[in-house]
């Protein structure tokens, strides 16, 4: 009977060891497996973020040259109302040629990161753990996308004078061809289009239209500045 019982009570404990080192070691296969995956999580996240971080980069340089573009389409404008066809064309008539195509430029630059659509395709998104860095990316693409798809189209006339009263013939050839635009064409052209009844009024709206592109310009500019920013130091 004691050899039983002892026999007994050496099962009982050698049984009970038996499973905690079988819970010890599930407990460690799942927790280097669970760090594994944080592994490949965070270096997935950091891959992601740093296309991010390069896609800022290249729209901070975009929208910079669509700022000098929209000052350029300002002062244009402004020229048309104020000076004469023959001070207008007395230094460069292609450089002037380039200021007038640049008084019709119309919506922003786009902004689309490939890399934000596919990590809301996938359902990657939440690979990105700062919450408050997800949301701002998030409002920073939708919010874009939204407003340069309301800025789309100007809302006066001023691109229609503009086009129907310079010549078609040398602007196709100076557009298509790259030749150099005929100065008495353009001249002409040009006369036709300041005596238009209708352009103060065209160019006034027109002007209301490029402060409203460069407002929100620089407003996103600054948006994408601020997370290229917090990117680096994520980084």
């Amino acid at each position: 009977m004691r050899l039983f019982a002892t026999t007994k009570d050496f099962n009982w404990r050698y049984t009970l060891g038996e499973l905690f080192l079988i819970v010890v070691g599930v407990s460690i296969a799942l927790a280097a497996s669970s760090w594994y995956e944080d592994q490949i999580d965070h270096r997935t996240e950091v891959e992601y973020l740093d296309r991010l971080r390069t896609a800022l980069a290249i729209d901070i340089a975009r929208f910079a040259d669509f700022e000098r573009i929209l000052e350029t389409k300002a002062d244009t404008l402004k020229a048309l109302s104020t000076e004469t066809a023959t001070s207008l064309l007395s230094d460069d008539a292609d450089g002037f040629m380039r200021d007038l195509n640049y008084s019709s430029f119309k919506a922003l630059p786009e902004s689309k990161s490939s890399t934000f659509e596919e990590l809301k395709s996938t359902g990657k998104l939440a690979l990105i753990r700062d919450a408050s860095l997800r949301d701002a990316l998030a409002r920073y693409y939708s919010g874009y996308e939204l407003m340069s798809g309301i800025l789309a189209e100007p809302m006066g006339p001023y691109r229609i004078i503009m086009r129907s009263s310079l010549p078609g013939n040398a602007y196709y050839d100076w557009r298509a061809n790259e030749k150099p635009i005929d100065m008495s064409e353009l001249r002409r052209g040009l006369e036709i289009l300041m005596s238009h009844p209708d352009l103060e009024a065209a160019i006034n709206s027109e002007l209301f239209y490029a402060a409203d592109l460069e407002f929100y310009l620089q407003m996103y500019r600054k948006q994408a500045e601020e997370l290229h920013d917090l990117l680096d130091a994520v980084l």
